[in-house]
């Protein structure tokens, strides 16, 4: 007669655990980071422990010190970068790259050298395309979504008229106004109250609290959208209509655009924020002043959006160079 371990799980996981019923395996599944819940979801969870299962940590310490590098990463990629949940995403040179430069005020540059090169390993170990440090062929930085074309805005805006249900066309008009008029990523869009939205005498401004707080002045072309949403029944506390905020905006916001879509083209938030970062640039919007309004300190985020910039012509360059006085 076959004797049953009263130990083992009725139900498997979508990922396998190599360590079988020990501690090293307790580590895994019982890891909590020191990071608002709403960022710890399901989904975060299962791909951070399939990760360092896969890793295979030999002891408890080492699983810890997998879970917290990979967590910290993971919880940043989803909610501060708002890509995909996807391993050749998370760990691409670039989005680690980018994931230590943010982080270059609260630590010291030994610290981060020392995280990188353990997230570069990590993700060589795992499959990913991720060179040796200090290598030359490393992705450059540079790389940024592209800005949307003025005859897909005018596509988008359309669509938000036809949409199905009055919360639908609302939330899409919402969306693109305040990601491509005003520069506001998923996270902000959805914890702005209506009341940060400011109509003064010279302008619409929305006011961004939290991590990154600033004054926005929206883009005129935009204006108009911002004063019938804030107007619309549907706007109760917050200008997005919905009554619970998701713990994780960037899936729930990509998702509801592609349900909203139906049969026509879904918009990426994020090429909607480039869209409006190039208009700036290219109508000679102050950088600094830009930097601000965009919530970065960093002017390389700029410069990732060089190739998009129309080049000046011969008479707009040597008249902006002479700064000549009249």
């Amino acid at each position: 007669m076959s004797s049953t371990n009263p130990l083992a799980p009725t139900v498997a996981p979508f990922y396998s655990y190599r360590h079988l019923f020990n501690d090293v395996n307790g580590v895994i599944r019982n890891y909590t980071p020191r990071t608002p819940m709403r960022f710890w979801n399901d989904d975060v969870q299962e791909f951070t422990r399939s990760a360092v299962t896969e890793l295979d940590p030999k002891s408890e310490t080492d699983a810890r010190n997998y879970l917290g590098v990979i967590a910290r990463l993971v919880v940043w990629t989803v909610n501060i970068a708002c890509l995909p949940l996807r391993r050749e995403v998370v760990f691409d040179a670039g989005n680690i790259d980018k994931f230590i430069h943010d982080r270059r005020k609260a630590h010291t540059a030994k610290y981060l050298d020392s995280m990188q090169f353990r997230l570069y390993r990590i993700g060589r170990e795992l499959g990913a395309k991720v060179p040796p440090v200090g290598s030359k062929s490393r992705r450059p930085s540079s790389e940024a979504f592209g800005p949307y074309t003025a005859a897909e805005m005018v596509r988008f805006r359309n669509q938000g008229a036809t949409r199905s249900t009055a919360s639908r066309r609302h939330n899409w008009m919402t969306l693109l106004a305040l990601a491509a008029g005003c520069g506001l990523n998923s996270i902000e869009i959805m914890a702005l109250p209506v009341e940060a939205i400011r109509f003064d005498a010279d302008a619409v401004r929305v006011v961004v609290e939290g991590e990154r707080p600033r004054s926005i002045v929206c883009l005129q072309v935009w204006e108009e959208d911002l004063r019938r949403l804030v107007s619309s029944p549907l706007a109760d506390f917050y200008l997005l209509s919905k009554a619970e905020r998701p713990s994780f905006p960037h899936k729930f916001v990509q998702r509801y655009v592609n349900r909203a879509a139906n049969d026509g083209q879904a918009f990426n938030l994020e090429r909607l924020r480039s869209t409006w970062i190039v208009t700036h640039l290219n109508a000679g919007t102050p950088l600094f002043p830009l930097m601000n309004a965009l919530g970065v300190k960093d002017i390389k985020t700029l410069s990732r959006f060089e190739r998009f910039v129309d080049d000046l012509d011969v008479d707009t360059h040597t008249a902006a160079f002479r700064q000549a006085r009249a």
